[in-house]
């Protein structure tokens, strides 16, 4: 299974949000939505995004300051920033080679995508150097109502082992529930196995929680790893 683009989309506008999440998602993209510029930064935090796309007005920041956030710690990261027209937002924009959009209906704004992701051969997120080791782990876990294990993990996400791929385990987004921490929304990226005699599955995930008190309890799971 082809590995989808990951896009993050970012929108104070919540209802903007949802319908343009809703149209790249049909495209076939992984979207991650923040309608925060917090929330957006842990985002980045947690996995690289191959798109960066992000209405320019983010409350005390902007989207041009998400822009060079992004760029800094993934230099391949392509972006587009949308506000009405402005000759010198659009030519900051173009200066950091982000395209600068003032049409965002989910269609235009699709086609825009569409034809940024074109001049990229394979998806940026699957490709960068990993930024964080991973450490090997044997914890129980639980996908639906499925057994798995965890059988390492880093901080930006995690490797199980499973008898089965459940049902449940959707490409898009999944969780699961791992003692001491609770449930992990995780993004599966993908998956293989069940040729050999025991029939098992391995699924590598990304860790999807944005909120800060699961983030810090994952990562002190991690840290607790030997």
């Amino acid at each position: 299974m082809p590995v989808a683009y990951r896009l993050l989309l970012v929108d104070t506008n919540v209802d903007r949000l949802s319908e343009l999440e809703s149209e790249l998602t049909r495209g076939g993209y992984h979207v991650a939505a923040a309608s925060t510029f917090s929330e957006a930064k842990r985002r980045l935090s947690m996995a690289p995004p191959d798109l960066v796309i992000t209405a320019v007005p983010l409350g005390e920041y902007n989207g041009l300051h998400l822009v060079v956030r992004a760029r800094a710690a993934h230099p391949h990261v392509l972006a587009i920033v949308f506000h009405t027209a402005d000759v010198v937002l659009e030519k900051e924009a173009q200066g950091m080679g982000a395209e600068y959009a003032t049409d965002v209906s989910p269609i235009a704004l699709h086609a825009l995508v569409e034809r940024l992701l074109s001049t990229v051969e394979a998806p940026v997120s699957t490709s960068v150097q990993r930024r964080w080791p991973r450490k090997y782990a044997h914890v129980t876990a639980r996908i639906g109502d499925r057994d798995a294990e965890v059988v390492d993990a880093s901080y930006g996400g995690l490797r199980l082992e499973l008898s089965q791929v459940p049902a449940d385990l959707s490409f898009s987004t999944s969780i699961v529930d791992i003692p001491h921490i609770g449930p992990i929304t995780i993004h599966p990226v993908w998956a293989r196995g069940g040729s050999d005699v025991a029939g098992r599955w391995w699924c590598g995930a990304e860790v999807g929680n944005t909120d800060e008190y699961t983030v810090d309890a994952w990562r002190s799971f991690v840290d607790s790893l030997s």
